[in-house]
């Protein structure tokens, strides 16, 4: 909410989102806090909505919330896709009956 809060060093108080271990709640981010740089990097000198890679994956640079620098946002591949069902695999097509003039070969 943008209060001023302290947690050994000066910062200010933010909501913690889909964070596993704080729920929620809101938290204290410093002001010297920073996202790590592999994320940074890609998007220096760019504008939010450009293109940018972390490794191969490819993504947009965007501004995160609470932070004035961008950041690459990748699409990781099977993010947004639920677990499938199992398949079968494909049925062979039927085999035909033998006939009498089928020939019919056996090992011993």
């Amino acid at each position: 909410d943008g209060e001023k809060c302290s947690a050994g060093r000066e910062g200010r108080c933010v909501p913690s989102g889909k964070c596993p271990i704080f729920q929620g709640q809101m938290v204290c981010k410093p002001w010297d806090a920073h996202p790590p740089s592999f994320i940074t990097k890609p998007c220096e000198g760019k504008q939010a909505g450009s293109d940018c890679s972390l490794a191969i994956i490819p993504g947009k640079c965007q501004r995160a919330k609470y932070e004035d620098e961008l950041v690459c946002r990748a699409a990781w591949p099977f993010a947004s896709q639920t677990a499938a069902a199992p398949q079968e695999p494909p049925k062979a097509a039927p085999k035909a009956a033998p006939t009498a003039e089928s020939k019919v070969d056996f090992v011993v």
